[in-house]
């Protein structure tokens, strides 16, 4: 199967998990508290982060080696899962215990943060062998948490401990069918020598990812700083602005990691280009549309965060540049060749770099938040911070792509650069400037669904003309694809 192929299958079956996804944030969002919301954000996207640095200091190496073929990976990095999601069960509970208080959600915080801790790691097994099960395991666990959060917190009013309840079933679910997906490619226990000798193999060269791991621990800062400037009602006020983006980039990043196995075992770096190319594509014009229309977003997510609606238009843009830059990651790793011992001095030159984006994120929010004169600039800072990180995390493996590729190749990727930052972000304004909503925000959120999506099917209808006129790319793939449905002419 072609690189742009499994791509676009991936970000597809990615984009179907979006939107469950999606369904699940509006639900928390409109029905937790903003206690609640900030307490359920910061422990599943902040403090998990804090978590998996065991996991983080040797995923990479785990998902190269199963790649390869190397016998015993999937089991060595297995076993470290299991050591962490112990760790996470521990931390999950203590966490919430401080911030919520009750047993019993301290106790569903820790089984949340402990499926959520293996996951990871099943999902690198699988997606090393079998790329698009990978993508279809997501979409179970996607599918698993949506239902779950519908049914306990919008039909039951089971509040925070049953959206804790969603993650713990949904996750521990999705890695117990990603693993069997993976049966048979690797999995099988190798002896504990083997298993040991392999983890500490890859510890010996975590220095080369260490400062990856360290950078997600800086990101989780980003809620401390927000509790201790503003407090909750802005910490929810942010993840109310952003979510929707950030949920947006995690998809496409999950899509994009086929790319560091494909550029690494084939050296086709201009296909994962191309691959980044029409993810960004696909992605300009839903973030740009929300730029446009703030207030129109926010009141699809709730009314009752209107006053952080200045953030979105910094929040959209910061999306954009993420998902540019996790294709460009992936791309740049993929470069890199050779084993652990080979590769970890190349590998810990670029994650040093990586910490250039944290250190940005975390300046600028401490800045921010303590200049902010009311809880709307307060949030508008802290985005504007997000947009400031995005630049930098775009700018590192832009950087480490172009010093590797062959100068004949260097174009492409500068060309490449200029139509995903300028060319679509302009097509899609263009789009959108004509179909914008027919009238003001509705508080309910099914009327102004319906307000909504008239014209957004017109803007990206008149978008996706634009493209195709002014863009080869978007041409050749589409052309692709209408060849590839049943009963379409095929040439002799």
């Amino acid at each position: 199967m072609g690189v742009l192929l499994s791509t676009a299958l991936r970000v597809l079956l990615y984009g179907a998990a979006l939107l469950l996804n999606t369904a699940a944030s509006l639900v928390l969002v409109r029905r937790l508290p903003p206690a609640g919301y900030a307490a359920y954000q910061t422990l599943t996207k902040r403090l998990n982060r804090y978590i998996l640095l065991p996991q983080a200091l040797i995923t990479m190496w785990v998902y190269r080696y199963v790649a390869e073929g190397v016998e015993g990976a999937a089991a060595a990095g297995l076993l470290a899962a299991l050591a962490t999601s112990a760790l996470g069960f521990a931390a999950g509970a203590a966490a919430a215990w401080m911030l919520v208080g009750g047993g019993p959600v301290a106790l569903l915080a820790g089984a949340a943060l402990a499926a959520l801790a293996l996951w990871p790691m099943a999902a690198t097994v699988v997606d090393a062998v079998r790329p698009v099960r990978s993508a279809a395991a997501v979409l179970l666990v996607r599918l698993l948490y949506s239902l779950g959060v519908v049914a306990l917190v919008y039909l039951l009013g089971a509040g925070l401990p049953g959206a804790l309840l969603a993650v713990a079933v949904a996750y521990a679910s999705g890695s117990l069918a990603a693993l069997r997906w993976a049966r048979g490619r690797g999995l099988a226990w190798p002896g504990p020598a083997r298993a040991l000798g392999l983890l500490r193999e890859w510890l010996r060269a975590s220095y080369s990812t260490a400062p990856g791991a360290l950078a997600q621990l800086l990101y989780g800062l980003d809620v401390v700083l927000g509790y201790r400037l503003w407090g909750p009602g802005v910490v929810a006020g942010f993840f109310a602005a952003t979510s929707l983006f950030l949920v947006a980039g995690e998809a496409f990043l999950w899509g994009f990691r086929y790319l560091h196995s494909y550029v690494l075992t084939t050296g086709d770096a201009g296909s994962a280009l191309n691959a980044v190319r029409l993810a960004v594509w696909a992605a300009a014009p839903l973030l740009v549309y929300a730029a446009l229309h703030p207030l129109h977003y926010v009141y699809l997510l709730n009314p009752g965060y209107s006053w952080a609606a200045g953030a979105v238009p910094l929040a959209a843009a910061a999306g954009l540049l993420l998902v540019a830059g996790d294709g460009l990651s992936q791309l740049a790793l993929g470069l890199i060749r050779g084993s652990a011992g080979e590769a970890a001095a190349d590998v810990a030159r670029l994650n040093t770099r990586y910490l250039l984006a944290p250190a940005v994120y975390l300046a600028a929010e401490a800045l921010g938040l303590a200049l902010a004169g009311g809880r709307a600039a307060a949030v508008a800072a802290w985005a504007a911070a997000l947009l400031a990180m995005a630049s930098a995390r775009l700018l590192v493996p832009a950087v480490e792509a172009y010093r590797r590729l062959p100068p004949g190749e260097r174009g492409r990727l500068l060309a490449g650069l200029a139509r995903m930052l300028v060319l679509y972000p302009a097509l899609a304004a263009l789009a959108s400037l004509p179909a914008a909503p027919p009238g003001p925000p509705a508080p309910r959120f099914w009327s102004e669904l319906r307000l909504l999506a008239a014209p957004l099917a017109e803007a990206y209808t008149l978008y996706t003309a634009l493209s195709i006129a002014v863009d080869g790319l978007v041409r050749a793939t589409l052309r692709r694809a209408l060849a590839r449905l049943p009963g379409a002419p095929r040439r002799g």
